[in-house]
């Protein structure tokens, strides 16, 4: 029979501190490996929200125009709609079907660049319309009383997914008197916001002077005044046409 015996003290102290070290060192490695495994997770993806490319039916806006109304129509595809180019005729200046056609055409469409000239040569244009509108009363009230007082633009840029954008109209005269800037503002501030913008900007040139009022729901009509020309490199010093600085 076989009996235990003792080992001794120095033996029992070294293998004893040999398997307590080992022992932490297994629990520090085991630590850090579940730390490791935590933080090598893959971390989720942000959403990425798919963006589809607006429709593009040039063929439909083409077929959709009445030549009555807008003549030598040329249509084309951009990178974020349709465009469409053309002139109003005399015959859709008295209409009252006119604006509910524009206004239609909008709204069935990517449509985001129209751009129509009067018969007097005014500019007319709707931009970053796609499948929105304006009303068609909306639409008459702008195109009538720019041409009826003889603005050379008159644009409307659809904003409303940009901040502070919204539906902005700009109705511009580019080559005014000073008298004939007095005579507009009354009409600027009778005329005001149409119904579904949300600000407005009247903007008249003179040889000397730039006058805007804005037209805003949330305040009364506002009137700057910028020089412009002569006056223009006057206050910034600036050289005259032909001279270097």
């Amino acid at each position: 029979m076989h009996t235990l015996k003792r080992l001794p003290k120095a033996v029992f102290i070294t293998v004893y501190g040999a398997v307590l070290i080992a022992l932490v060192v297994m629990i520090a490695a085991l630590t850090s490996y579940q730390t490791n495994a935590r933080t090598a997770q893959p971390t989720p993806a942000p959403p990425v929200s798919a963006w589809n490319p607006a429709p593009v039916d040039a063929p439909n806006v083409a077929a959709s125009v009445r030549p009555n109304v807008i003549a030598d129509a040329q249509v084309g595809a951009t990178k974020t709609g349709v465009m469409l180019r053309g002139e109003l005729t005399p015959t859709a200046m008295v209409s009252a079907e006119t604006a509910g056609h524009i206004s239609r055409l909008l709204e069935q469409n990517c449509l985001d660049t129209l751009t129509l000239e009067t018969p007097d040569n005014m500019r007319f244009e709707l931009l970053g319309f796609c499948f929105t509108t304006l009303p068609p009363q909306t639409i008459a009230d702008l195109l009538h009383f720019g041409d009826e007082h003889g603005a050379n633009s008159v644009t409307v840029t659809n904003n409303l997914e940009r901040q502070g954008g919204g539906q902005l109209a700009q109705l511009y005269w580019l080559d005014a008197t000073h008298e004939q800037v007095e005579a507009l503002q009354p009409a600027w501030e009778e005329f005001g916001l149409r119904p579904y913008l949300d600000r407005a900007t009247f903007e008249a040139f003179t040889e000397d002077e730039l006058t805007i009022m804005e037209a805003n729901p949330s305040r009364p009509h506002t009137y700057k005044h910028e020089p412009t020309g002569a006056a223009l490199r006057e206050k910034w010093g600036m050289p005259e046409p032909g001279e270097s600085w």
